[in-house]
């Protein structure tokens, strides 16, 4: 699926899989502020479960940019295999299917 649909732009594919992560990322780091914002406590004192939070929204942050970095150097072999040019990727599926 990948070869047929994205060979000619993978920074779209990747792209989504970044984007994907970074909306989680804030979606979670938004709901933790809201849980977190208004807890009391010492200042600056961040509990177990405050640590996890942040961990998995750095994790999260870490997938965009590996995807995202992922997807321009994909793009980048392919304008550099001279694949972006559609008969040359037309005879190379040819020759896979046929």
């Amino acid at each position: 699926k990948f070869i047929s649909q994205f060979s000619q732009r993978p920074i779209h594919y990747f792209g989504f899989l970044a984007i994907g992560a970074m909306v989680s990322g804030l979606l979670f780091g938004s709901i933790a502020l809201l849980n977190f914002g208004g807890s009391g406590g010492e200042l600056g004192a961040i509990n177990d479960w405050e640590m996890a939070v942040v961990t998995v929204i750095c994790v999260l942050f870490s997938g965009f940019v590996y995807f995202a970095m992922l997807g321009l150097l994909a793009e980048l072999a392919v304008k550099a295999s001279g694949m972006h040019r559609r008969s040359t990727l037309d005879r190379i599926l040819n020759e896979l299917h046929g």
